[in-house]
């Protein structure tokens, strides 16, 4: 339920910008729309959250930022781009910190359940195939319009796994912990516009709008 919300707010928040550039639209361009929406989008964020009901948050996304290692890898075969000396250095520290958080602390492999890592290297596949796709989204449309297009085709791909009236409205208004060195209780519906602004319309809008300047 929280994939679909993140979703369909930001679809909802983006709807607008699309609005604005849909003329611009061609059917060339629908098939990496598409792509993006169902892998980088749908499949990705549907990954991530089930890798939070196995792992704890920082393995979940230690796991999943290792993406870049594969991407250097594509480029490198598909492109054959020649990355510095010290970029291969970084991704061998990147493979050492990832075997310490898996196969370190107390109880060793043990300790980690071992599905919840599987999910969360399909969650790095899926983020890397994201940033590879997101350089072939139309620049035509503008980064807000890059970001709109599939955000909206995600959406609907929701909307059949969690239809709209299956959403939990009735916790809204619920009062949720924040964890930390200053703990706070606020509203459910404040974390989860959170999440929609902050943690998915201004990264996917950064990324791409980023993307289409300095390449994957």
């Amino acid at each position: 339920s929280v994939s679909a919300v993140r979703t369909v707010g930001s679809a909802l928040c983006l709807l607008p910008f699309v609005v604005l550039v849909w003329r611009r639209f061609t059917r060339a361009m629908l098939p990496p729309v598409i792509a993006y929406a169902a892998i980088g989008i749908f499949a990705s964020q549907a990954l991530y959250f089930q890798t939070l009901s196995y792992l704890d948050v920082a393995l979940a996304l230690v796991l999943s930022y290792i993406a870049p290692l594969p991407i250097a890898f594509y480029q490198h075969v598909r492109r054959g781009e020649r990355l510095p000396r010290y970029a291969y250095a970084v991704m061998v520290v990147a493979i050492a910190g990832v075997s310490l958080s898996v196969l370190g602390g107390s109880g060793g492999v043990g300790a980690v359940s071992i599905i919840g890592v599987c999910f969360g290297f399909a969650t790095m596949i899926t983020f890397a195939a994201m940033v590879i796709l997101s350089a072939r989204q139309p620049a035509q449309l503008g980064p807000m319009g890059r970001a709109g297009a599939p955000m909206i085709v995600a959406a609907v791909l929701y909307l059949f796994v969690v239809p709209p009236w299956a959403f939990p409205y009735d916790k809204l208004d619920d009062v949720v912990m924040l964890a930390g060195r200053f703990p706070l209780e606020v509203p459910l519906w404040t974390t989860l516009v959170w999440i929609v602004v902050l943690g998915s319309v201004v990264p996917f809008s950064l990324i791409l709008g980023g993307n289409a300047r300095v390449g994957s």
